[in-house]
């Protein structure tokens, strides 16, 4: 997960993505690890896949309130 982290940071979205799926099947309960990758396909303008990732978190958290789920939320709407 961090390491996805530090691709972020350097503009390597596609290696993120391969980090954070990693982070996510060894750890289940790294849901942001999922938004994550939401927000890098949506970056990536791949807007199928972003709106699944965003889907896959929203169903995830344990806090339907949070910053975090309401922006997934709205970029649901909007895409």
């Amino acid at each position: 997960y961090q390491r996805g982290m530090v691709y972020d940071a350097l503009g390597k979205y596609q290696l993120a993505i391969a980090d954070y799926k990693s982070a996510v099947k060894y750890n289940p309960d790294l849901v942001m690890a999922n938004y994550a990758v939401a927000v890098d396909h949506d970056t990536l303008k791949n807007y199928i896949e972003a709106k699944k990732w965003y889907q896959k978190f929203i169903n995830e958290s344990k806090n339907q309130n949070d910053e975090y789920v309401k922006y997934a939320k709205k970029r649901l709407a909007q895409i």
